[in-house]
């Protein structure tokens, strides 16, 4: 009971910290299995479809992009589109494609240029209402405060090492987790099958 309630009581402060509820934060060992996890759910729900699109920009993180790159290269998605950037390394938010999914990172971890994400991901909700995105927040998140209401964000991830926390540790948060099939089941206490 008291491990519990130190789960519980973690997990609402990482939500505080991020604008959302408990309800919406799910523990992973890191981002990478977050964002992997990402493209587990969404391509298993009955909505998927093969001919989808997604984009991303020359700033994501090869753990942000690799997953769907590698949907391209098996033919479960159809095609790479892609956000130009400036010549500052900002997302050109004009730029911004008509696509089924959005990846893309509130701060590069190269060129450490803070993305306007709100903006970027209001450009594409105007070209696709239903455009499902994703926000690498790994680098971001020791610099700048981070609402992912504000943001507008169907799913964030950022390493719990990058704010001291231990590695192993990473947050995924899914603003409607009651609207995706899980990737994994089992352990808890389960009491009905």
């Amino acid at each position: 009971e008291n491990v519990d309630n130190m789960i519980m009581n973690a997990r609402k402060t990482v939500a505080d910290f991020i604008g959302a509820d408990s309800k919406n934060i799910i523990w992973t060992s890191g981002a990478t299995d977050a964002l992997n996890r990402i493209v587990n759910i969404l391509t298993s729900q009955p909505w998927y479809r093969q001919n989808s699109t997604f984009a991303v920009s020359d700033l994501e993180h090869h753990s942000a992009r690799l997953p769907w790159e590698n949907l391209l290269r098996n033919g479960k998605i159809q095609k790479k589109l892609i956000c130009d950037l400036d010549e500052n390394f900002n997302i050109k938010i004009d730029s911004v494609p008509k696509t089924d999914f959005l990846i893309i990172t509130a701060m590069s971890n190269v060129m450490g240029v803070k993305q306007d994400v709100a903006g970027i991901i209001r450009a594409a909700r105007l070209k696709n209402p239903d455009v499902i995105t994703i926000v690498d927040a790994s680098q971001y998140v020791a610099h700048e405060k981070i609402d992912v209401k504000k943001w507008d964000c169907d799913f964030l991830v950022f390493s719990g090492h990058k704010i001291g926390s231990d590695t192993g540790v990473g947050v995924l948060y899914i603003r409607d987790a009651d609207k995706y099939y899980p990737d994994k089941f089992g352990g808890g206490m389960i009491n009905k099958i």
